[in-house]
């Protein structure tokens, strides 16, 4: 078995990894909400796109910034999310 040894030094770091590895799974969770947040407020942006208010631009960036950045990705005719 790998984990056998006289020292006890893999298997303190077993153990370690088994308290470390839920926290990486919880972080990894919440980094996957976060990145579904914030594409549902830019489907969002896209769908009221006929509404130029600002209000609308300050989903994107604070008004205050004076720029905001808009990449536009032109796919393929006949292509469909």
């Amino acid at each position: 078995m790998i984990f056998a040894s006289t020292s006890g030094l893999p298997t303190q770091l077993l153990a370690r990894w088994c308290m470390v590895l839920p926290k990486i799974v919880v972080l990894a969770v919440v980094l996957v909400t976060l990145v579904r947040v914030s594409l549902n407020r830019k489907l969002d942006f896209v769908q009221k796109s006929s509404d130029m208010s600002p209000g609308l631009f300050e989903e994107l960036a604070p008004l205050s910034q004076g720029v905001v950045h808009i990449r536009w990705n032109f796919m393929a005719r006949g292509w469909k999310p």
